[in-house]
């Protein structure tokens, strides 16, 4: 593989002015490379907008000059016939400002993206908002994992690099305060623990500059091949990416791959990391069984003990129901009131949390549950650890769609939008498109007419629907074809959820997960 890793000259000024020069040398050094053959093109972190750090002029030259810029990149992919990771700031379909990397495709246009899950206060105070996904993307037989500048510094991050088995580690920086010797200390690190080869690229501060600079092209054993020091250029390489290092297991031992030897000796129950369990939830096949409310019939309905059970006994997903309280805390309960589940006399929406905390809601199942309270929705994340999906259905959206917005956030912020969807009518769906796109959604809308609930799933580009008993073969086909996940609701037979599973259903919830996966589901 012959790659070019771009180390422009960092414009000091940090305006509009300087910021378009670098930019101007960036295509530059781009057209010397037409008759270069070269198969990949690294360049640095706010390719579109080096060197400006006020809030406002950033968002201003990324909306107009960046915007222009990196719509030129996907040109230079075409042009090179050689795809373009380039890191860059843009706005997302919300208008929230992103630091990404964009994977510009030569013959299929930008077909990846990784958002910086770390970033640094500057960014915060500018209003950049963090990625909540693990950078990992598969090209051209090669797996490729993302690491912007400040996501480097954190061992568990890479060590989720690690578990995916990249074979080479996309490093974009910033790093302009620095230290060299730590830059090449920690890039080398950073290739010996994740067994890949690392591609870094970043600024020239200054000739002879001890901060900033250094892209390199380091090998998986931690050894820097190329190095562009302090010096602006384009580091030109040839190597195999598929080439990676061996070790002896133990004095005298054969070699072994390092990764292989690592990952065979890890002490995952010591130390799992989420992405680690997330990718075994992601990767469990269907049939698959929700556990509607928990084991809503064995204990407390809606509860974190309920849930905890539905979890142990196997259940691959936890379906449960969200108000909003008076004091806008979302409240985990099925009906507006507390009268069915609590004997309580007591509307959600117009009670207090502290009120509702005091409510015990074990006693009104038995004494033997005596103590369980009703949880919100925060201590449902608590328990949440990307091993199981949740299905959150939602009745009332809240006003101007207060509830679905706090929901997507909460699971942005705890790194769970992959396991979770919103799942309602029209009004929570519409709310959700508008405010939580990055949400899966899941179409309750109609049920009971199969052929307008897959209108509507269809309509609100929704991943997930919910089916009634009565739906036929030709909606799950029709479901199945436009990669939507057909739910049912419900069974607690085996016999029937397994009837259900041969007419297309790919998630049966039911009230008994354990008896259902006792019998062999």
């Amino acid at each position: 593989m012959k790659v070019a890793i771009f180390q422009p000259p960092y414009p000091h000024e940090g305006t509009a002015q300087t910021a378009t020069i670098c930019i101007d040398w960036i295509k530059s050094e781009l057209n010397a490379l037409l008759d270069k053959n070269i198969d990949l093109i690294v360049l640095p972190e706010y390719a579109n907008c080096p060197g400006i750090e006020k809030a406002g002029d950033l968002r201003k030259f990324v909306n107009n000059e960046g915007k222009q810029f990196s719509e030129i990149l996907q040109s230079y992919a075409l042009a090179l016939n050689c795809p373009i990771l380039a890191g860059i700031a843009e706005e997302n379909e919300t208008g929230e400002l992103k630091n990404r990397v964009v994977f510009f495709s030569p013959d299929s246009g930008i077909i990846y993206k990784y958002d910086k899950i770390h970033l640094t206060q500057a960014e915060l105070d500018w209003g950049m908002v963090p990625g909540t996904e693990v950078g990992v993307f598969e090209w051209n037989n090669l797996k490729l994992g993302f690491a912007v500048c400040f996501d480097i510094y954190f061992a568990e991050y890479i060590a989720s690099l690690t578990v995916a088995k990249i074979d080479m580690m996309i490093y974009p920086a910033y790093q302009r305060g620095e230290n060299i010797d730590t830059i090449e200390a920690m890039t080398c690190t950073r290739a010996l623990d994740s067994g890949s080869w690392i591609l870094r690229s970043s600024y020239s501060i200054a000739p002879d500059s001890s901060t900033g600079g250094y892209s390199m092209l380091v090998d998986s054993s931690g050894k820097i091949l190329a190095n562009a020091k302090s010096m602006p250029g384009v580091l030109i390489e040839d190597f195999e990416p598929n080439e990676k290092y061996r070790k002896p297991a133990s004095y005298g031992k054969p070699k072994l791959d390092t990764r292989e030897l690592l990952e065979n000796k890890r002490r995952p129950s010591a130390y799992r990391t989420a992405y680690e369990k997330r990718s075994e939830y992601l990767t469990t096949p269907y049939p698959r069984l929700c556990a509607h409310r928990g084991l809503s019939f064995s204990m407390p309905e809606n509860s974190i003990p309920s849930f905890a059970a539905a979890i142990a006994t196997g259940a691959h997903e936890i379906e449960f129901d969200l108000w909003l309280s008076a004091d806008g805390v979302p409240i985990v309960c099925h009906d507006p009131d507390l009268n069915r589940v609590a004997g309580v006399d007591m509307i959600v929406s117009d009670s207090y949390w502290e009120d509702i905390r005091k409510i015990d809601l074990g006693v009104f199942k038995g004494k033997e549950w005596s103590g369980i309270k009703i949880p919100r929705f925060e201590e449902v994340l608590n328990i949440a650890d990307g091993s199981f999906g949740m299905n959150i259905h939602i009745k009332n959206p809240g006003k101007d769609g207060k509830l679905v917005k706090m929901v997507a956030d909460m699971l942005k912020e705890r790194c769970l939008l992959d396991c979770a969807y919103i799942g309602g009518d029209a009004e929570v769906l519409e709310a959700a498109v508008s405010l939580a796109p990055e949400v899966t959604r899941a179409c309750l809308v109609n049920q009971s007419h199969p052929d307008e609930l897959v209108k509507a799933a269809l309509k609100y580009d929704c991943g997930v629907v919910q089916f009634f008993p009565g739906f036929k073969t030709s909606h799950t086909a029709l479901m199945a074809e436009a990669g939507i996940i057909s739910n049912l609701f419900y069974s607690d037979n085996y016999e029937e959820a397994l009837s259900y599973v041969d007419q297309g259903i790919d998630v049966i919830l039911t009230n008994v997960t354990q008896l259902l996966i006792a019998k062999g589901f």
